[in-house]
């Protein structure tokens, strides 16, 4: 089948939109984190985090305990290991994926017994900092153990040690200059990331929160943006740090200072590592190595912009074998902004629910909830990622995501089509077609989705719904609008395409009341300008 020419605009979302007409429309907006994320009320669960913690919700209490044998689960339970229990690992799988069910001790399955898998001496990096210089960063490369550069004030090798400059100045201020001796600050640039040049006194004022430096015992180092984002301060605020570390999921663990909590295409939320873009390789602010910065972006009068600041993540590009993720990871491509020539990332592999089953992503269960490498939960069922020339779909059309302008597609899903207006439905008869027009503001035809498994689906216009009902039938959607005449809370409401007809007239194709307006009420907070609500009644209208 050829690819599809469809163009999704990507816009902004009404709170009731967010669970599935979010994504109907191509809304990637950034959120909040759920509240299914949070450890609240009397919710109970046990989850092991890096191998080695153990993170409990009893009762609604969080607890993290570090396992210092290494934390094992199974599907409904995490424990901590102990000595006594590591020969008796059945049934559990560490957090490495590797199955440890018990074998035979004198067959040979080719796979690591338990006894491989237990935590090992320390080395490299975590030996003495891998002997380099405890001022700088350690980082594990292909041929071993590789120092980062001494900080400013500061010379020698940093695995021989670096020497201080100027040992008389009460650094951080005044500033020990890179030839020695104690001098004053003239700009920013001379105080190292997230501080700045005060310009009454030419002393560096503010602290390292890439390094955590530059603040008393019992406070954090900040990060205070300016409006525009493209620069930061480093703030000493009172309080601990969280223990959330990069890689981890954020909720319940937050993530420490010098960290940012981040959803990934597959709507799970993790942890990642800040840095600095100007910082060189291996300095306070660039990212261990394999990594890449990749800045964070705000909108900037509609447009999006890069930071200063980013996150550190493993660039790739998707289906390209020259650039693939590690074992273990899949890459997912940059649903932002691709106009910014930003690299895909790789994201870990967790999820197991299949192309086109329900999904419905939470952290507590990432695998039975979460979609497998290579697609995303869409309107409630997993697509798969698709290049109609490296990666063309089995079943199905390649349909486009993209810019409203067509200038550039940010990523393309294998989509089955159909016939909306036409009456051609789908094939399948476990589906139900829906008017392109949800996919693509200016599209035509329609694509195929699961049918709602409940009974009583498809609903009559103005019957009662729930929040989560999504769509009532193939062109109506549960809507809380307080402003129409007898509302009742959550009821199905038509929908009317200004294609069709114009907005804020009667008489429209898509409404079965023809006195009914073909209201524009979602716009102002949806962004969509295709499609209205079959609303009031008008007197005579018809």
């Amino acid at each position: 089948m050829a690819t599809w020419p469809m163009i999704v605009k990507m816009r902004s979302c009404l709170p009731w939109c967010v669970a599935s007409l979010m994504t109907l429309t191509g809304c990637f907006s950034t959120a909040e984190k759920p509240a299914e994320l949070e450890c609240v009320g009397d919710v109970s669960f046990t989850r092991c985090e890096g191998g080695e913690r153990l993170v409990a919700c009893v009762e609604g209490e969080l607890s993290v305990t570090f396992c210092e044998q290494g934390c094992a689960s199974d599907s409904s339970d995490a424990s901590c290991l102990s000595s006594g229990e590591l020969q008796d690992a059945s049934a559990r799988t560490f957090d490495t994926g590797i199955d440890v069910s018990s074998t035979d001790e004198n067959e040979d399955t080719g796979s690591p017994s338990p006894d491989s898998l237990l935590p090992t001496e320390p080395s490299g990096c975590a030996v003495n900092n891998g002997g380099c210089d405890p001022l700088v960063v350690c980082a594990e490369g292909p041929d071993g153990v590789v120092c980062g550069p001494c900080p400013l004030g500061y010379s020698g090798d940093a695995q021989e040690g670096c020497v201080d400059l100027c040992e008389a100045c009460d650094a951080p201020t005044p500033l020990c200059g890179e030839g020695g001796g104690c001098v004053a600050c003239l700009g920013d640039d001379d105080c190292g990331p997230g501080r700045s040049c005060s310009q009454d006194t030419n002393t560096c004022t503010g602290c390292d929160v890439f390094g955590q430096t530059g603040c008393a015992d019992n406070q954090v180092c900040t990060v205070v943006y300016a409006a525009d984002g493209q620069s930061y301060e480093g703030v000493c605020s009172d309080g601990a740090s969280p223990p959330g570390l990069p890689g981890e999921f954020c909720n319940p663990i937050q993530c420490r200072h010098g960290a940012i909590c981040q959803q990934d295409v597959d709507q799970l939320y993790r942890c990642r590592a800040l840095c600095a873009k100007e910082a060189a390789p291996l300095a306070m602010g660039s990212c261990p190595l394999g990594e890449a910065c990749i800045p964070l972006t705000s909108e900037q009068g509609g447009v999006i912009v890069e930071e200063a600041m980013g996150s550190c993540a493993i660039p790739c590009e998707p289906f390209d074998p020259d650039m693939a993720c590690p074992d273990g990871y899949w890459c997912t491509p940059d649903l932002l902004d691709p106009a910014l020539e930003r690299p895909g990332t790789c994201v870990a592999s967790v999820g197991g629910v299949q192309a086109d089953e329900s999904c419905a992503p939470l952290f507590t269960d990432p695998v039975g909830t979460t979609c497998a490498e290579g697609m995303i939960c869409l309107y409630g069922e997993c697509k798969t990622f698709c290049d109609s020339d490296l990666a063309p779909c089995t079943k199905g059309g390649c349909m486009d995501f993209g810019s409203s302008d067509e200038s550039y597609v940010a990523f393309s899903l294998c989509q089955v089509g159909c016939d909306y207006d036409g009456g051609i439905p789908c094939e399948d008869a476990s589906e139900v077609c829906i008017p392109a027009t949800y996919l693509d503001d200016g599209a035509e035809g329609g694509a195929c989705i699961n049918a709602p498994t409940d009974p009583n689906w498809p609903y009559d216009e103005f019957e009662t719904c729930s929040q989560t009902t999504g769509l009532c039938a193939p062109f109506s959607y549960c809507i809380d609008w307080t402003g129409f005449p007898g509302s009742t809370g959550y009821q199905c409401y038509e929908l009317c395409r200004f294609s069709e007809g114009a907005k804020n007239t009667t008489n429209h194709p898509d409404c079965t009341r023809k006195t009914a307006l073909c209201e524009d009420i979602l716009g102002p907070g949806l962004g969509t300008t295709t499609f209205g609500v079959c609303g009031n009644d008008i007197p005579g209208g018809g």
